[in-house]
């Protein structure tokens, strides 16, 4: 993700209370950002759900996915498309990069396209995330993973923070509903003890001005997560652009911006 640049989610990001109401094409109601996360089994082609109304109705069902196109206008992961931002952090200046592939992988029964994001300072790459997203019928699009590489000094310096739904015991989140509405709260991923990313919907009408342009009609939302409980995060993303701006809101001073959007 941007920000704390946890792959997920960039654009960086969003999942919503609406796991199995998603895969139904139904429209979800709110759950509680802080319930307990299902560690439900997995079979061949389903997969434990991320969010607790979902896991309540058992899983992630792979027959509700079709070819793997994204195109909800808050997350237009098409191949080619590629997103640079310019961000303010503790540690100085830096650039991060998401680049849509061409690549496709399987996932819990599942098509998804990768996505891979890059975070530099001063020309020294510091991390490489690939992400898999994939959007079920109704136009809500799922995080099913990430493989990330951290960097120090030149090298290969860990993997912490990879998860894949279906493996242990991680389960599969939504990053952007069809249709989001104020107040409703999401999973976007879980990984009990490495990525447990929640979000809540704070407004639909922002108005958000960054070094690409000024933007309209934003949606706003706030990302926790309680493996870090002091840290709070707030998101904007605009309509067939994705994540424009991020920016933490406590637990820290970072910022990042869209600066270039291009390909796609």
């Amino acid at each position: 993700m941007i920000g704390r640049f946890r792959g997920k989610a960039l654009l960086l990001g969003l999942p919503l209370a609406l796991a199995a109401a998603a895969c139904s094409g139904t429209q979800p109601g709110n759950t509680q950002p802080g319930a307990a996360p299902p560690t439900d089994g997995v079979a061949a082609s389903s997969v434990a759900s991320a969010d607790p109304s979902a896991g309540a109705k058992g899983s992630f069902d792979s027959s509700a996915f079709g070819t793997a196109e994204i195109s909800n206008p808050y997350l237009p992961f098409k191949p080619g498309a590629r997103w640079r931002y310019g961000c303010v952090t503790e540690d100085g200046p830096e650039e991060r990069t998401v680049a849509v592939t061409h690549e496709t992988r399987q996932v819990a029964g599942v098509q998804a396209i990768l996505v891979r994001l890059t975070a530099s300072r001063k020309g020294q790459l510091q991390e490489e995330v690939l992400a898999a997203y994939a959007q079920d019928r109704a136009g809500n699009v799922w995080y099913l993973g990430e493989d990330v590489k951290e960097y120090g000094n030149g090298r290969l310096a860990g993997t912490k923070g990879s998860w894949q739904a279906g493996e242990d015991g991680a389960g599969a989140g939504i990053v952007m509903m069809a249709e989001p509405r104020v107040g409703d709260s999401y999973h976007q991923e879980n990984r009990p003890g490495i990525a447990q990313d929640q979000a809540e919907v704070l407004s639909l009408s922002e108005r958000v001005k960054v070094t690409f342009g000024g933007f309209q009609q934003v949606i706003k939302t706030k990302e926790f997560t309680p493996l870090e409980p002091d840290r709070l995060d707030h998101k904007f993303y605009a309509r067939n652009v994705g994540l424009v701006l991020e920016e933490a809101a406590a637990g820290g001073q970072e910022r990042c911006e869209l600066v270039e959007m291009a390909g796609g």
